[in-house]
């Protein structure tokens, strides 16, 4: 039935391909699955991971032809390095850039951290960190003033460079996301169809509905815990809430994620 399937899915996206060459480049906790399977739905192209923050430009340049070769491409948690970039420049390659409500995006690396022991720089449950509640645990997330990790910083300063690449489409999880995420169906079309068009792909309105019905909520979305939009505001406290704002307020504005008066 595995194969049936899978045969089914290549036939039926068999007239979908990107000219182009791109790599996708997503913060941690930020909603990865979700965009790489939008995106191997759109191309027909599996995807290799690549985990590490940061590798050497022999390592990178190793994964684009391996991709290359296969058929595939390439996603990374990468910060904009100059020799990542570079690489991507010099490649001709598109970028492809996912943002998610950091507040959003906070929550779930924290359940992360907690849940599978995982290492964000110092936050560990096995560190210092762990001894923390699950408030105190948020509160230091926000201002990093005990371990110094701001998680919001990361989000916010150390990604903006992949926003203004040459060659670049940043795509929002909220976008993505569809109504069983507590989206919107109509802007998930649109997003689907601008992804669609920034990889010159020709893409009819059925497999358009067809993407979006069979994107939330597979049983094979590695991390994907709830995929919810808003769901901070199940875990914020009123102080929470009040020094995310103090220290990101204006990082929220700008990227259009404040919160209606």
């Amino acid at each position: 039935m595995k194969y049936l399937y899978t045969i089914l899915l290549l036939l039926f996206f068999s007239t979908l391909t990107a000219t182009e060459n791109f790599v996708v480049i997503t913060p941690e906790k930020a909603g990865t699955h979700l965009l790489t399977r939008t995106i191997t739905f759109l191309t027909g192209k599996k995807v290799i991971h690549v985990w590490d923050r940061s590798r050497s430009t022999t390592d990178i340049e190793g994964f684009l032809r391996t991709a290359a070769a296969e058929g595939k491409y390439l996603h990374m948690h990468a910060f904009p390095e100059p020799h990542i970039v570079k690489v991507f420049q010099e490649g001709g390659y598109k970028v492809i850039f996912l943002l998610r409500d950091p507040r959003d995006q906070l929550i779930s690396i924290l359940f992360y951290i907690r849940e599978r022991h995982w290492e964000y720089r110092t936050l560990r449950m096995d560190f210092p960190f762990g001894l923390l509640s699950f408030e105190e645990q948020i509160e230091e997330m926000i201002t990093g003033e005990k371990y110094g990790v701001q998680v919001p910083y990361d989000f916010f300063k150390l990604r903006l460079p992949w926003m203004s690449f040459e060659d670049s489409y940043t795509t929002y999880f909220e976008n993505l996301v569809g109504e069983k995420g507590q989206g919107s169906k109509e802007v998930q079309m649109a997003e689907l169809r601008n992804l669609a068009g920034f990889l010159h792909i020709q893409i009819s309105n059925e497999q358009l509905e067809y993407i979006a019905d069979n994107l939330f909520g597979w049983h094979g979305l590695g991390t994907f815990r709830s995929g919810q939009i808003g769901s901070w505001k199940d875990y914020f406290t009123e102080r929470h809430i009040n020094l995310f704002n103090q220290y990101f307020g204006n990082d929220l504005i700008e990227f259009g994620y404040a919160d209606p008066d």
